[in-house]
């Protein structure tokens, strides 16, 4: 019985102490590229996926993905074109099995891909390309339809500034159920969306100031979740609100808010905002250094588990942080995770085995590069032991050559290892037929030209799957 007692009073106090399952890595840690990372989610097998951007400077960047098991190990990963700067701004699970990235395609249009638990894609759409719209994020409803939100600048090639915030809905097929728009005196910038259960839509963005020493306004806007009407809209003054959820009553929204004060002196705040969006009450988080938020999300016993960014004055760089929170917003614990290099926090994940998983990004301020790091812990104020394990691709990969890429007719393909197989899909996903890699050259004279991808399997499981292009 005192065992069992200890266990609880553990479990509800966080001690410092983990039960030896906490990690956390670095990936692609690479002076040569650079990669950041903006979403996570654990997919139906129990794995991670996390996407975001790599930089590519003949173009400016693809959507970039990767797939990691609950210890960090790499299954795969995979660079998608995106004919411009290109990066992933959100991922949700599907209902069945595997799941749905939304992208940015360059500067302007919205990129939709269904995808398998393999990381090959089984559809890519495209909307909202004669604009030029940056979307925001996408949130999956309870029958399968998907809601995605951001803003357009309606006349991208005009002198006159048009802007219009938009809720895009589409069914599971990908067919556009509506494309609300809601015409905005001045630029906003979107940051959340929560839907309610009493089919409502709030967004959260900003009215960014117009001068370095002024303060960004919150912009609340309600819309109809079945019909995608606007409904209004509420300015709530000086802040940020960077993440909503709601409470467990469904009648109040609880919204991380980054105060800005000129002076670059931010703090953090919770906001109680009522349907109507009128702000209840505020909670000041931390106010006696510079602190910003990112996320939250909500835990056993109505507490509270909050992503923040801090400036420390130790290593003069930005760190990553978490808070956990009580039902009364007071601070049970904070969590720091110090690295000799600044560290943005991405994205927030409490997994179905309750465990924290943080997603951020590595900043190497001197050349100019990012590179992700993901934080497992099995209680939210656990500190990993290490915090510079860097992880590279998987073990393979390196092993495999292709000459030329770009090819006409004859691919050249190196394997070290007898026990790699291969087989070519089509820019979409689509299966085309499988390669022998120990018969010398490929002919493939028979394609059409265009982007293809092979993918290498190895008999441990894992696998990788390299881009080709083939020119006429």
């Amino acid at each position: 019985m005192f065992r069992l007692m200890l266990c609880i009073f553990c479990l509800l106090f966080f001690p410092q102490n983990s039960f030896g399952q906490s990690w956390a890595k670095k990936y692609f840690e690479d002076p040569s590229a650079s990669e950041r990372m903006t979403s996570i989610v654990q997919t139906s097998d129990g794995n991670y996926v996390i996407a975001g951007n790599i930089l590519n400077y003949t173009n400016g960047g693809d959507l970039f993905y990767y797939k990691i098991t609950p210890k960090g190990d790499i299954i795969w990963q995979i660079d998608f074109p995106s004919n411009g700067y290109g990066i992933a701004k959100g991922i949700a699970n599907r209902p069945d099995e595997g799941f749905v990235m939304i992208g940015q395609k360059g500067n302007s249009g919205i990129i939709f891909m269904e995808l398998l638990d393999t990381g090959i894609w089984t559809k890519v759409l495209y909307f909202k390309e004669d604009k030029r719209s940056l979307v925001s994020g996408i949130e999956i409803l309870d029958n399968g339809d998907y809601l995605i939100y951001g803003f357009s600048d309606i006349n991208p090639d005009s002198n006159i500034e048009e802007y219009e915030k938009f809720l895009l809905r589409i069914d599971s097929d990908g067919a556009i159920v509506y494309d609300k728009t809601q015409s905005m005196s001045s630029i906003q910038y979107f940051l959340d969306i929560a839907v309610s259960s009493n089919n409502t839509v709030y967004t959260s963005s900003f009215l960014p100031s117009e001068n370095i020493t002024d303060e960004p306004e919150i912009i609340i806007s309600k819309w109809s979740l079945e019909s995608g009407v606007f409904l209004w809209e509420k300015n709530l003054g000086n802040g940020l609100v960077t993440d909503m959820i709601f409470s467990e009553d469904q009648q109040h929204i609880i919204a991380a808010n980054t105060l800005v004060n000129s002076g670059f002196t931010n703090q953090c705040k919770i906001l109680d905002i009522d349907l109507e969006g009128n702000i209840v009450e505020e909670y000041i988080v931390q106010s006696t250094s510079n602190c910003e938020t990112k996320n939250i999300l909500s835990m056993d016993n109505n507490q509270l588990l909050l992503s923040a960014l801090e400036y420390n004055a130790n290593i003069e760089a930005l760190e990553t942080i978490l808070f956990v929170l009580d039902s009364n917003k007071e601070v049970v614990c904070k969590n720091s995770f110090e690295t000799e290099k600044q560290t943005l926090p991405a994205d927030l994940l409490i997994t179905s085995e309750n465990k924290t998983v943080v997603l951020a990004n590595v900043a190497d301020i001197e050349i100019s590069k990012q590179f992700p790091l993901v934080i497992s812990l099995d209680l939210p104020c656990d500190t990993p032991d290490i915090l510079s394990e860097i992880i590279t691709p998987v073990s393979y990969e390196s092993k495999i050559v292709l000459s030329p890429n770009p090819f006409r007719e004859i691919l050249n393909i190196e394997v070290d290892t007898p026990s790699v197989s291969a087989e070519l899909f089509g820019l979409y996903g689509n299966y085309i037929q499988n390669i022998n890699l120990y018969s010398g050259p490929v002919y493939l004279e028979h394609l059409s030209a265009g982007i293809y991808f092979l993918k290498f399997s190895a008999t441990a499981g894992e696998y990788s799957i390299r881009k080709i292009i083939k020119v006429e």
